[in-house]
């Protein structure tokens, strides 16, 4: 979702863009020219989001010679997980990453009932809305004892609702050593396993037996540290302390964990909730050695804050400093923990990624080989999606080692990797991205032909100016994160610091292909003739000799062709540019500026040597038609950049291109040179407002979030209504679609507003959302029965004479509902009277 200040600022360049447009009528009669930080939400359509987290349990149960791991996911009310079909992208995944004692008996794992079919995104994915177990059988080994028996197994799985979706990851150890009891009414021997998040630990989710005089070298009992993200520091300051350091057996100790965050910046509490935006803090102990936890949870300091987003989301905080206790009793005179804490930080303009930050204090103890399947006692907040097995989080590592490319594979050598960089610029001229500014480049060679021979240089430099110019300014993104924290200034502007520095990281954002596909559609639109863009020298809509390429044209063509080239990426490019971002700042600069010297290369060849030129076609009517196809592959270009937009933004950008296109033929036709300035004026005024309608239009729709008025919709159920109904509650149905745009208006100006939400309130009345997109005939019938062939409709059924329901047809107006609402609680309130008599 794009952030308030930068759908502003788009809106202002897109209006912008018409009022440089109004600069030049079309000289072609005469003479004659944001970003998001999103993910991981799905639907601007809010339903009810699962309530409570979604409980994953693990059992080992015995069968005669068979063993049945089966791995059971409650699915919350309102959400739903998804099969094992590989088929889909975001399926559940079960590994089994060690087994010990048995073998597999069936290849995979089994659900216990069908997944319900749907499509979603043109795409036919399965779906459980409730529990599902899957299961899969074992069996002993020939050689091998019951008390062998070890399983490591692996879940990966997503629990959505209709806005979002939260991914999981998550492993498992289970062992069959004998139960204490067997239960008579079940003949299975039921092997109890209870699973766990795996935090993030250079070894397995595991609880070790501590061997005797095993302890190492004692660590310090008190750290203070500043966490470090690559070489720029966290605003926060983090104080660990076992405390006393010389407890005797029998005696209690403290563990504390302080933190100390700088002016602006807040973190989350233990208890916060992730729906409500922001991970809550997680502090969880991997290891205990000659200490056991006197509670099973820390405590903090002070009470959270309340907060409110302008969102209207609550959240639960901490700023300044806050400090998490928790009591220890001290079993052995040598003592000592590991854990780790991660926490995530924010401030007004941005919130930072999950950090994970591992501490030891005291004597740490060594481990045996024996595995137990009873956990440490810790502190576990909803589960960081990052986590894998091996109790190590997502991030680049193995074992707590980072990796090393082997030396064959990745050569030290600048000169080659000059050579590379140079090539990697070279191949990008033929990258489909970069064809359609290509063909736009012809003409201007073209056109070359018979100018003088400085002439041509110039603008061909020019040109090559401005591709090398978009190279060091993508290198500089590159390299300042590492010098300095830029991402407050980016977080201002509603961009993801962390996408810049990447090849192809504006295209990861929405607010900077929204912003190409209106320039790309703006140029098809003066290649075809619609009006002429009124920059000097650039190529328009005019053909042939009466508008020649001037050198701010021919800079700001380089600038574009290297925005087109950036989704694309060739040979030599993506070994290069990773091993450049590693290097100094001088060199990443050296090695970028070869790479736009590179891209730049065939236009300076071609300025130093003219005679080239010679071989294209002479001037001629054939350029008319050769730039109107360019102008249709250029609204081809546009297309492509749609396909990689999140579906939201699809109907809005339309909209906006439509409001673009209708603001721009404005200009183009409605008046020439030769017209009195007022009429030109008059034209210019409507098309930037025009323009600013439609962005306006375009940032409404594509707004994600529900509105603070929202009202409590349920999905519409035929059965739950009339519930309702014969409990004496009002209910109102909205019937609507996603594809109705009266059924929108309704929603934004006469159902989620203040004074429908708190009549809604007051009197207890049910909403209820009936949902016609994709045509059901089950809400079809309902249409038919109240004489409806169209929508909107809407239907309150008064609690206590639901027979004579109030209906409200097609545009609603706030008012009219409001007074529609009172008369249903007067009718309920009446029939009581009477009743009461």
């Amino acid at each position: 979702m794009l952030k308030p200040r930068f759908r502003s600022v788009l809106c202002v360049l897109a209006t912008a863009m018409m009022l440089v447009a109004l600069a030049r009528p079309n000289f072609g009669q005469e003479e004659t020219f944001r970003d998001p930080l999103t993910g991981k939400t799905a639907s601007t359509k809010r339903a009810g989001r699962p309530n409570r987290p979604a409980l994953l349990k693990v059992t080992l149960t015995e069968d005669k010679s068979d063993f049945l791991l089966s791995i059971h996911l409650d699915v919350p009310p309102g959400g739903h997980t998804y099969s094992t079909d590989s088929g889909f992208s975001g399926a559940t995944r079960i590994k089994l990453i060690q087994t010990e004692g048995v073998e597999p008996v069936e290849d995979k794992f089994a659900s216990d009932h069908e997944p319900k079919i749907e499509f979603q995104d043109a795409e036919m994915v399965e779906k459980f809305k409730d529990a599902v177990t899957w299961q899969r059988r074992f069996r002993l080994k020939p050689d091998a004892k019951r008390s062998d028996i070890r399983i490591l197994s692996q879940v990966r799985y997503q629990i959505c609702d209709a806005l979002s979706c939260t991914p999981y990851d998550e492993t498992f150890f289970a062992t069959a050593e004998a139960p204490a009891e067997v239960i008579a009414s079940d003949p299975a021997k039921l092997v109890e396993f209870k699973g766990r998040f795996v935090p993030t630990t250079p070894t397995p989710p595991k609880v070790a037996e501590v061997e005797e005089n095993s302890a190492t070298a004692p660590k310090p009992f008190e750290i203070t540290l500043v966490p470090q993200r690559g070489k720029v520091a966290d605003p926060v300051k983090v104080l660990f302390r076992l405390s006393p350091e010389d407890a005797k057996p029998g005696q209690a100790a403290l563990l504390s964990i302080t933190m100390e965050l700088d002016e602006g910046w807040h973190t989350f509490a233990l208890n916060h909730d992730p729906k409500n935006s922001g991970l809550p803090t997680l502090i969880e102990l991997t290891s205990l050695n000659g200490l056991k936890a006197a509670e099973d949870k820390f405590s903090p300091s002070l009470a959270p804050e309340i907060g409110t987003t302008k969102e209207g989301i609550q959240q639960r905080v901490h700023h300044k400093e806050i400090t998490w206790t928790m009591p220890v009793s001290v079993e052995k005179s040598e003592y000592g923990l590991a854990g780790t804490l991660r926490y995530q930080i924010c401030n007004e303009g941005q919130c930072r990624p999950l950090k994970g930050v591992p501490f030891e204090l005291g004597h740490i103890a060594k481990v045996a080989a024996k595995l137990t399947p009873e956990p440490i006692k810790t502190v576990v907040t909803p589960t960081p999606p990052s986590a894998t097995p091996g109790g190590e989080d997502g991030g680049p590592t193995y074992r707590g080692q980072k990796f090393e490319p082997r030396k064959d594979q990745d050569p030290e050598s600048l000169g080659l990797f000059v050579v590379y960089a140079f090539l990697g610029g070279l191949i990008l001229n033929v990258m489909p991205c970069v064809l359609p500014v290509i063909a736009i480049k012809v003409l201007s060679f073209v056109q070359q032909a018979g100018e003088s021979r400085s002439r041509i240089l110039l603008l061909n430099l020019t040109y090559s100016l401005g591709v090398i110019a978009v190279f060091l300014l993508l290198a500089s993104l590159a390299i300042l994160p590492n010098v300095v924290d830029l991402s407050w200034f980016f977080a201002k502007l509603g961009m993801d610091a962390s996408k810049l520095d990447r090849w192809g990281g504006l295209f990861q954002m929405t607010g900077f292909q929204v912003a190409m596909s209106c320039l790309v559609f703006a140029m098809g639109l003066s290649l075809l003739g619609v009006f002429e863009i009124p920059v000097p020298g650039m190529i328009g809509s005019a053909a042939g000799h009466q508008h020649q390429e001037g050198p701010l044209g021919a800079f700001l063509t380089g600038i574009f062709a290297t925005l087109l080239a950036t989704p694309c990426s060739g040979p030599f490019l993506g070994v290069t540019l990773g091993w450049s971002v590693k290097q100094p700042a001088h060199i990443t600069y050296l090695v970028w500026s070869v790479m736009g010297l590179g891209m730049a290369s065939p236009y300076v060849l071609l300025g130093f040597f003219p005679g080239w030129v010679k071989f294209l076609p002479r001037p001629g009517n054939w350029m008319v038609t050769f730039k109107e196809v360019c102008g249709f592959i250029l609204m081809g270009t546009v297309i492509f950049l749609m396909s990689s937009l999140k579906a939201n933004w699809i109907l809005p950008l339309l909209i906006l291109l439509l409001a673009i296109g209708f603001s721009l033929w404005m200009i183009g036709h409605l008046y020439t040179i030769n017209s009195p300035g007022r009429r030109r004026w008059t034209v210019r005024t409507f098309a930037a407002i025009v323009s600013g309608l439609g962005c306006w239009m375009a940032m409404g729709l594509a707004d994600e979030k529900p509105g603070v008025h929202e009202l409590p919709w349920q999905a519409f159920d035929g059965v739950k209504l009339k519930n309702e109904l014969r409990q004496g509650r009002t209910v109102f149905v909205d019937f609507t679609a996603d594809w109705c745009l009266a059924c929108k208006s309704n929603k934004k100006l006469a159902y989620n507003t203040a004074d429908t939400l708190e009549r809604v309130k007051k009197h207890n009345i049910v909403t209820m959302k009936a949902d016609w997109t994709d045509g059901s005939p089950a809400i079809e019938e309902w249409l038919t029965a109240f004489d409806s062939v169209s929508i909107p409709l809407a239907i309150i059924f008064p609690g206590d004479d639901p027979l004579h329901p109030i209906v409200l047809r097609d545009i609603v107006v706030k008012n009219e509902l409001l007074r529609k609402l009172d008369e249903a609680v007067k009718i309920k309130s009446d029939v009581a009277k009477l009743t009461q008599r």
